[in-house]
């Protein structure tokens, strides 16, 4: 069957032809694409209308979608990483490419914390804090392009991005100086992966610049990489930027919010909608734009069901391919060795979790002695502790250490479910559970916060405890947007039915359960529904379409 564009793929179509004949007063698109709106598709097509397409260029999130679209584009068009182009551009300002090192940053952390030990009086524990500090300001600073040489700058941003910082920032601020200095002047020898983005931009290398320049996901740039994209434009050239603001999960790489807002108004952009959803069911759609309005149903499409069930219902329910979604990681861990114990392939998404729970679990091994009949002790006295740190640390900050010490507890809650659940008597043991739960490896059916939950779909969905959706400690406008957009996201990963899991007295829990407004399609019972509920799919990872 022949592409049929919708009638806003024509406007985008359109705008591209004008910009290609100079036409266009703005040389920006912004295309605000709603959920499952087929915004790779959209860029896909409408690079067709390029005529020059050796001088146009698909910015690709990753190195598996740029192969994945190059195998799409036109000939003569190519797709490539913001990573890849900066290293060729590193490559041809010093005449050949550096060694790319992955631990560049922890061997000059390691370096300057070494010549530092004695001056600072530092026991191990705050030595391991130490480095961690200065790894995510560096971050930080590279990703958000802030000088470290302005403390209330690297002080905001820290605030901003909800850093856990729990030592002194004053010396990790002075390292991150003195490091990135280092890194520059050594850049010619070797870098890391963020210098791949980094170097280019605050050396003022030449970018490869493109008449066109196309760029999908636009609501997760960072500052580095909206400046790069920028700067990648030929002059008289344009830029396309697709994305949905209301699904920029924040924190993902040091993104913003408003980055798509942004962009609009720094490169005085013009803006179209791409509003008709091809994934959700009309009832899916119709609960997201109580959210945010403006999301359409596509032609014929489905009412689909919206249910309320009791939180213990839910592993009786669930079946191979569906997908369980909280708002935070410890509710997800229990029904995970719940379906495990049933013989189903179960995992929590989230890799990084699983090793930051490795982590804090060793660090609390090594400090308070665990004893394995109740490790519960050891856990309430590094949460106690911890607790300490963050009150201080941000003392002039009531909302940022609540939210901070919410982050803490659900660590502590995740650790306490995976012992709970296990039977773990060993930190051996913790390890290797935590690994195989966190494995990110074929799973039949995958639990995942909302911020885990970028390219993943499945016909029926379970939300885990409703009313942290958005987070009561959330107080700041910031944290506000974002709670509503992973509620947002939540409500659209659905194709078919999306479940409400409610504990027994948990507020907002309705007074009846069952289906809600049940259509003439849908107005069975639950346990109808449910038993012809059949062997489904795996949900679908389209990192590049569906989200």
């Amino acid at each position: 069957m022949s592409f049929q564009p919708s009638p806003f793929q024509v406007k985008i179509f359109e705008w591209i032809q004008r910009a290609e004949q100079r036409l266009n007063t703005a040389r920006t698109l912004v295309v605000q694409a709603k959920p499952g709106s087929g915004k790779t598709t959209t860029l896909v097509q409408g690079s067709e209308y390029i005529i020059n397409k050796s001088s146009a260029i698909f910015v690709a999130f990753n190195k598996h979608i740029a192969e994945e679209l190059q195998q799409k584009l036109p000939l003569r068009m190519s797709a490539r990483t913001i990573h890849s182009l900066g290293y060729q551009a590193i490559g041809d300002y010093f005449g050949r490419r550096p060694q790319v090192k992955g631990n560049l940053h922890n061997l000059l952390i390691r370096e300057w914390v070494a010549s530092k030990r004695y001056e600072l009086d530092l026991d191990n524990d705050e030595e391991k804090e130490l480095k961690d500090e200065i790894k995510a300001l560096i971050n930080l600073c590279q990703l958000s392009l802030i000088d470290p040489s302005n403390e209330d700058a690297v002080w905001d941003g820290v605030r901003h991005y909800g850093i856990d910082v729990r030592f002194d920032i004053h010396p990790a601020i002075d390292a991150v100086k003195e490091i990135l200095a280092k890194i520059k002047r050594e850049a010619r020898k070797h870098i890391s992966y963020n210098e791949m983005v980094w170097l280019p931009i605050i050396e003022n290398m030449a970018l490869p610049k493109y008449k066109a320049v196309l760029a999908d996901e636009s609501q997760d740039f960072n500052r580095l990489q909206q400046t790069f994209l920028y700067r990648m434009v030929a002059p008289g050239g344009y830029g396309i930027f697709v994305g949905d603001e209301n699904q920029a999960l924040y924190g993902f790489a040091m993104a913003s919010t408003s980055g798509m807002s942004d962009i609009v108004t720094e490169r005085k952009a013009e803006t179209l909608p791409l509003s008709i959803c091809y994934r959700c069911p009309t009832s899916h759609i119709a609960l997201a734009n109580e959210i945010y309005p403006g999301m359409e149903a596509r032609h014929n499409a489905p009412g689909g069901e919206i249910w309320d069930i009791n939180d213990h219902d839910t592993g009786d329910k669930i079946k191979q391919g569906d997908l369980v979604l909280c708002r935070v990681n410890a509710p997800l861990i229990p029904l995970c060795f719940q379906l495990i114990r049933e013989g189903i392939n179960a995992q929590v998404k989230g890799r990084d979790i699983g090793q930051s729970l490795i982590k804090d679990l060793r660090k609390i091994s090594k400090k308070y002695s665990i004893n394995w009949e109740d490790p519960q002790i050891a856990f309430n006295e590094y949460k106690r502790d911890e607790e300490k740190k963050i009150r201080l640390t941000f003392r002039d900050d009531e909302e940022e250490a609540a939210m901070a010490i919410e982050r803490l507890t659900d660590k502590v809650g995740c650790l306490v479910a995976i012992w709970e659940g296990s039977g773990c008597d060993s930190l051996p043991c913790m390890e290797d559970t935590i690994e195989r739960l966190f494995a990110d490896k074929d799973a039949a059916i995958w639990l995942s916060t909302i911020h885990k939950a970028k390219g993943l779909e499945a016909d029926n969905v379970f939300i885990l405890k409703p009313s942290i959706m958005p987070h009561p400690k959330a107080r700041k406008s910031w944290e506000i947007v974002q709670e509503n957009n992973m509620k947002y996201v939540a409500f659209t990963r659905a194709k078919n039915r999306l479940f409400f899991c409610w504990e027994q007295n948990e507020e907002g829990r309705p007074i009846s359960l069952g289906l809600r407004n049940p259509t003439p399609q849908g107005a069975a019972i639950l346990d109808t529904a449910l038993s012809e509920h059949e062997e489904l799919p795996v949900p679908v990872f389209s990192e590049e379409d569906e989200y």
